[in-house]
Formats: C-alpha cells, structure tokens, sequence
C-alpha cells in the first residue's frame, strides 16, 4: 500500500490534461467554424465581384461587336467604352487590352476589387471565349472561370459602308479599269468582292497589293444603282494587313459603261470602316485590262471613279 500513495494525484494530473486537449481542440474547432461563418459574407462580396467582372467583360465585348456603331466613334459616349479589338465600324480600341479591372463599393468606404482575364480557345471544334475573373473583398478572394462560344465576327463593306455623293451611271470615259488605294487600320480577312454596275452585267473584281501582284479575283453579276452585288471569293481568304497598300478595282467596257459617285463629302482620303480610302484610281484598259499595273493613276478628289468594293472582317480578340 506504501508504493500506491499519491497515485490519485497522477490520475487528476492526467485527466485534466485530456480534459485540456479537448478543450483546445473543441476550441480550434469552433474558431475555425466562426472564422468560416465570419467569412461567408466577405466570400459572397467576392464571388459577387468575381461575377461583375465577367459581365463587364460580356457587355464590353457586345458592346463592341454592334453593326450600329457610328463613324466616328467620338459621336457616341457608348463606343469609346469598348476595350475590345473589333470592327465597330470605324472605331478603334485598345489593341493591347487583354483584361480589365475594377472596383465595387460594398458599404461607404468598402470597396471589392475584380480582374477578368479573356483568352480564346476551341472546343470541340467550337471557337470559344475563356473568362478568368477573380474577386476579393477583405482579404477573402472568389474565382469564375467560364467560357462562352464566340459570336461571329462583324463583317463591313468600307466603301458601301460611306459612301456619300450622288451616284451616276453613265461615267463619259469608257474602257477603263476603276477603283480605289486604301490602308486597312487592323488585320483583317477579305471573304467577298463586291460591285455596282447595270444590271446582269457581269465584271471581274480584282484585289491587289502594293506592288500589283493579285491576290484574288472574283465575277460579279451587276445589279444596277443603287444595289451592289458581292460574290464569295475562292478558298483561301485573303488576309490584309494593317498598314500596307491594297488596291480594289472593276473593268467597265464602252459598251457598259461604269457607275461613279460625285460631289464627295468629305472627300478623299477618308475613314471607311477600319479602312483608310486614300485614293480612287483610274487606268486605261489597255495598259493593265485585267488589273491595275505601275501605270495607274490615283488621285485625291471629290469623285469616286468605278463601284468597286470587298466585304472583310477584323480578327476579333476581345480586349
């Protein structure tokens, strides 16, 4: 009996130390559940943010992608929101943006912040629109990551697009090939060539580049003034490149004499749907008949000589 003296002792010390441990460990446990319940709201606020992030991102790229967007763009307050690399018709976004940023003011002086990133990717064969978006309020950051199939891409005639002037059909020089000099402002891929001359009259339209090598041609059925006529041109498309020199021309006989517009306003050079006109152009039939040769003539004026044209779209990349 002498050696079990005390051990009530160490029963007590060892109890309190498991009654201890339980203690703590309940109360990890419950910081841990208060910390959670605590962020709950913070981690709503920041999915929120999340959320607005990808539907600013949806907005702008719709916003960007409308065929009504005036020229120029300063005449609208909405267009000059876009941060999107389109052809909305004349008007010219940040090309370098591939994300945006913002705020949200949850409660006076409480702000979340979000950053939506854009990619494109394809699934499934399916051109896609990748969102990226994260989120944060309070130190308590959200993610969204969502893609939506990619609408097609907005398609423009520059000349049609703004023409203005009156147009005639009955040009006094005959035999001539027609057409206009023009930059494009962004890369962008030719998938018609277009015409307007009377009616079943059928002419070749022919794209050239800077040194007049022809990229692609295509027969067009006229429709007469003022319809235009476009024929899809062969397989592959033609792709321009912003900056360079590219020429659109039409070949009017004397027996089928060519339309042209007058009294310009403004007049040549000017912006026509992501493309620069610089110059309508002229040149004997005889020194070039299928296409534009060295010989050609182009000149700044109030006159649109031939009704030349191509239906194009920009290589969209949203931001």
């Amino acid at each position: 009996m002498t050696y079990q003296k005390g051990v009530s002792i160490y029963l007590a010390i060892i109890i309190i130390f498991i009654l201890l441990g339980i203690a703590l460990g309940l109360s990890t446990l419950l910081v841990g559940q208060i910390k959670l319940v605590k962020g709950l709201g913070d981690s709503v606020v920041a999915f929120h943010a999340a959320d607005t992030g990808v539907e600013k991102a949806l907005y702008e790229e719709k916003l960007c992608r409308q065929t009504g967007c005036p020229l120029p763009p300063s005449s609208s307050p909405s267009c000059p929101t876009c941060s999107c690399r389109a052809c909305c018709q004349g008007l010219d976004p940040d090309p370098t943006k591939t994300s945006i940023s913002g705020t949200l003011e949850v409660t006076t002086g409480n702000f979340a912040n979000y950053t939506t990133t854009v990619t494109h990717i394809t699934e499934s064969g399916q051109d896609m629109i990748h969102f990226t978006s994260r989120g944060e309020y309070k130190g308590t950051k959200r993610a969204i990551d969502t893609s939506i199939p990619q609408s097609p891409a907005l398609s423009f005639t520059p000349w049609q697009f703004c023409q203005t002037g009156i147009v005639s059909s009955s040009f006094p020089v005959v035999d001539y090939r027609w057409g206009y000099r023009f930059i494009p402002n962004k890369k962008m891929t030719v998938k018609k060539l277009c015409g307007r001359w009377p009616t079943a009259s059928i002419r070749s339209v022919v794209l050239q580049n800077s040194t007049f090598a022809v990229l692609k041609t295509a027969s067009v059925t006229g429709k007469g003034n003022p319809n235009w006529a476009c024929e899809d041109i062969s397989l592959p498309y033609v792709t321009l490149q912003a900056g360079e020199t590219y020429y659109v021309s039409e070949h009017g006989s004397s027996s089928d004499k060519s339309f042209y517009a007058e009294n310009l306003a403004p007049l040549l050079p000017k912006d026509c749907s992501s493309v620069s006109i610089k110059a309508t152009c002229v040149e004997p039939a005889s020194s070039g008949g299928t296409k534009f040769t060295g010989s050609v003539d182009c000149t700044t004026t109030n006159k649109m000589y031939g009704e030349a044209d191509f239906v194009a779209t920009c290589d969209i990349v949203p931001f």
